[in-house]
C-alpha cells in the first residue's frame, strides 16, 4: 500500500458484497469476560474476533499478565483459559498504544490484583486521552494507588494494586463512557457489593448497554441493577460465573459497516453487508447499528433485509440533515465526509466528547474539510460541525491540484475512522474521468480496527465493474 493512497472512485454503480470484520469493542470486551471466567478444562472460544492492532494490544497485555491465550488470525478465533480473575503475574509493563478500551479495560483489571504494581504507558497520542475519572474513582474505593510519570490524570503511570472490595464510587463520564464500562466489566469480582455513581451526562450510552448485556451473555445474570435514570448502578458479587455456551460469537462490526452503507448514496448501485442483520438483538448490542436506520429514515438509502444480511441501495433524495450523534458518535465522521456531496447543509450535534479520542476529531474533521471547500462552508461549534456542501469549488481545488501534478491530500492524525470516512468521499467520481483526485495520508492507520479496509473497498470497485459488463459469473 503506498502513501499516501491516491483512491481511485467507481465509474460503475456500487455492486457487490462486502466481508466486514468483528467488532473490536465486543472483541476486547470479550477478551477481558472470559479471562475473568471460572476455571475450566476446556477454554472459552471466541469466534469471529477482530484481529487488528488494539486487539492484538489486549491478547498482548493479558498474555504479558500470566494469561494463556491461542490466538488463530486464519480462522478469526481466539481461546482463552479462564482464571477466576486471579492474575497471575503481580508486577509488569504494558503497553497499550492508542487502544481507548485496552487502556481502560485493563487499567481496571488491573485494580483485581492484591500488591501488584504495573506500569502502563501508550503512544504519544495516548498521552493526551482522559484516564484521570477511571484513575481517581479506583483511588477513592482504595482499589489502587496511582503514581504519574508525566503529567498528573495523564499515561503514563504505574499502579500499585490492592483489589476491590467493594463500597460506593463516584464516577464521571462524560469524556467516556469506556470508563463506566471498564467498571462495569470486573466489578462483579469484588468482595462486597459496589454502588456506582454517575455525577455527570451519559455520553455513548450504547455501549454501556453492549458491556451490560455481554455480562449477562457470559453468565453473570441478576448481578447488575440499573436505575431507571441510568446514573446509579448496583452491583453484587458474582466471582464463579461463565457462559452457558463456552463459544462466544463476536457480531460483526456495525461501525466498520457505516462507511459502505454510505456508498451507495454517491454511487448508486447496491451493496450486499455481510454479517448485519439489524434485529433487535443486534442492534441492542451495537448501537452505532443506528446509523444506518438513520440514512433509511431520512431517504439517503433503502434497506432490504436479508438472513444475517443486509443489502443497502440508493434513496431517493440527498438532502442534507440535522442530527444528534450522541449515542453512535464514531459514525459521525463517515456522514461529515460525504455531506460535501449533499444538496443541502448538514449540522451533526452531540459530538463534543469526540475531542478526546483518537485525536481531537471535531477539530480534525472540520479541518480536512476546510481544505476541500473553504473554511467558509465549515463551521465548528463546541459540540457541533456545520457542513455546508460547495460541489464547484470542491471540483475546482480538485482540479488545481491535478494542474500542480497532485491530488488533494487528506491528513489522518493517526486515526483510523478520518482515514476510512474520506476514502468514501473519494471513491465519488468528482472528475468524471475514473482518476483519483484525492489521497489519504498514513493510510495503515486502518489497522486500529479494520486491517483490510482499502483492500475490501478496491475489490467492491472491481466487482462494480464486472458486474456492470455483465462479467459476473456467480
Amino acid at each position: 500500500m503506498t502513501d499516501p493512497l491516491p483512491i481511485i472512485p467507481f465509474t460503475k454503480p456500487a455492486n457487490g458484497s462486502v466481508i466486514l470484520p468483528g467488532s473490536k469493542s465486543i472483541t476486547n470486551r470479550a477478551l477481558i469476560l472470559a479471562a475473568l471466567c471460572k476455571k475450566s478444562e476446556n477454554p472459552i472460544v471466541i469466534e469471529n474476533a477482530l484481529f487488528s492492532r488494539d486487539t492484538k494490544i489486549m491478547i498482548t497485555a493479558l498474555k504479558s499478565l500470566g494469561f494463556s491465550i491461542e490466538d488463530y488470525p486464519e480462522d478469526k478465533s481466539i481461546k482463552v483459559n479462564s482464571l477466576d480473575g486471579d492474575i497471575p503475574i503481580n508486577k509488569a509493563k504494558l503497553n497499550v498504544g492508542n487502544a481507548g478500551t485496552a487502556a481502560r479495560f485493563l487499567t481496571a483489571f488491573l485494580s483485581l490484583k492484591t500488591g501488584g504494581e504495573y506500569f502502563l504507558d501508550g503512544d504519544e497520542a495516548m498521552h493526551k486521552r482522559p484516564i484521570k475519572p477511571l484513575l481517581d474513582a479506583l483511588e477513592s474505593i482504595g482499589a489502587a494507588e496511582i503514581i504519574y510519570h508525566g503529567e498528573n490524570g495523564y499515561f503514563p503511570f504505574t499502579m500499585k494494586t490492592k483489589g476491590i472490595q467493594g463500597g460506593s464510587v463516584d464516577i464521571d463520564i462524560s469524556l467516556s463512557s469506556q470508563f463506566l464500562s471498564a467498571l462495569l466489566l470486573i466489578s462483579h469480582k469484588t468482595k462486597n457489593d459496589l454502588n456506582i455513581n454517575i455525577t455527570r451526562k451519559i455520553i455513548s450510552k450504547p455501549f454501556i448497554d453492549m458491556t451490560v448485556l455481554m455480562l449477562k451473555l457470559f453468565g453473570i445474570e441478576n448481578s447488575v441493577n440499573c436505575h431507571s435514570d441510568n446514573k446509579k448502578f448496583q452491583i453484587t458479587p458474582h466471582p464463579a460465573h461463565q457462559p452457558n455456551n463456552r463459544i462466544f460469537p463476536v457480531d460483526s462490526d456495525a461501525t466498520a459497516a457505516s462507511y459502505f452503507a454510505a456508498l451507495p448514496i454517491i454511487t448508486n448501485g447496491e451493496i450486499q453487508l455481510d454479517g448485519i442483520s439489524l434485529t433487535p438483538e443486534f442492534c441492542r448490542m451495537q448501537g452505532d447499528s443506528q446509523f444506518i436506520n438513520l440514512l433509511a429514515t431520512k431517504q439517503l438509502i433503502e434497506i432490504e433485509h436479508k438472513y444475517k444480511n443486509i443489502v443497502i441501495k440508493k434513496g431517493s433524495i440527498k438532502n442534507g440533515f440535522r442530527e444528534d450523534f450522541n449515542a453512535f458518535s464514531d459514525t459521525f465522521l463517515t456522514i461529515a465526509a460525504i455531506a460535501l456531496l449533499l444538496e443541502c447543509e448538514t449540522i451533526i450535534s452531540g459530538i463534543e466528547h469526540t475531542r478526546n479520542q483518537e485525536t481531537d476529531r471535531m477539530k480534525a474533521v472540520a479541518t480536512e474539510l476546510g481544505k476541500l471547500v473553504g473554511e467558509k462552508n465549515i463551521s465548528e461549534e463546541k459540540s457541533s460541525i456545520q457542513i455546508r456542501p460547495d460541489v464547484n469549488e470542491l471540483k475546482h481545488r480538485a482540479e488545481k491540484a491535478r494542474e500542480n501534478n497532485t491530488l488533494l491530500s487528506i491528513d489522518t492524525y493517526e486515526d483510523h475512522r478520518i482515514a476510512m470516512s474520506f476514502a468514501i468521499l473519494g471513491s465519488y467520481d468528482l472528475l468524471e474521468d475514473g482518476k483519483p483526485w484525492l489521497q489519504i495520508n498514513d493510510p495503515t492507520c486502518c489497522r486500529k480496527t479494520f486491517p483490510n479496509f482499502f483492500d475490501e473497498l478496491e475489490k467492491l470497485r472491481v466487482d462494480s465493474n464486472f458486474i456492470s459488463h455483465g462479467l459476473n459469473t456467480d
